[in-house]
């Protein structure tokens, strides 16, 4: 029985993460056990990043993206609540602190226009224990730092390139 309700979540998720972020995907994963959401959520935030990314820069669709920024933010600062419960979570936990990290920071750059929040994010995500570094945000915040910012989001990069090698 656990099998199958596993499943039948399993299949919930991915029909969510398929469609476009709005408030029926964020009212459907919030509907999630804490465990569930807390293992799902970071997903949800790159993935309402990367189509924001996708709909500013292939349909021009700047309102588009907005609203899946907004939704992005919302996913990752959920991780970050969801996040002192599950410290004990290993990887999970590494890897979910920094996604959300991730993509707050390149939320902060580029919605706000904060790259001292972006900065701080940058630095955040690179103290987090055994994350494996996903690939879309891992290079992205790092170098939009490093061409818009000054010298101390260089020594942050610097920082956070050390850190992630240590890992």
């Amino acid at each position: 029985e656990r099998v199958q309700e596993g499943a039948r979540t399993d299949r919930k998720i991915a029909q969510a993460m398929a469609a476009m972020p709005s408030e029926a995907q964020y009212q459907t994963v919030s509907a999630l056990t804490e465990s569930e959401r807390f293992r799902y959520l970071p997903k949800f935030a790159e993935m309402a990043y990367i189509r924001g990314d996708m709909l500013d820069y292939y349909q021009r669709d700047e309102r588009g993206a907005r609203n899946c920024w907004e939704f992005a933010r919302r996913y990752s600062q959920d991780v970050l609540r969801l996040a002192p419960r599950f410290r004990g979570d290993g990887k999970n936990y590494g890897n979910a602190i920094y996604a959300a990290n991730m993509v707050l920071g390149m939320i902060s750059m580029r919605v706000d226009g904060d790259i001292k929040s972006a900065t701080r994010h940058l630095l955040a995500a690179s103290e987090t224990p055994s994350a494996e570094i996903p690939t879309y945000l891992s290079m992205r915040l790092p170098t939009a730092l490093l061409k818009y910012g000054g010298m101390d989001q260089r020594e942050a990069v610097i920082k956070y390139l050390e850190r992630c090698g240590r890992t």
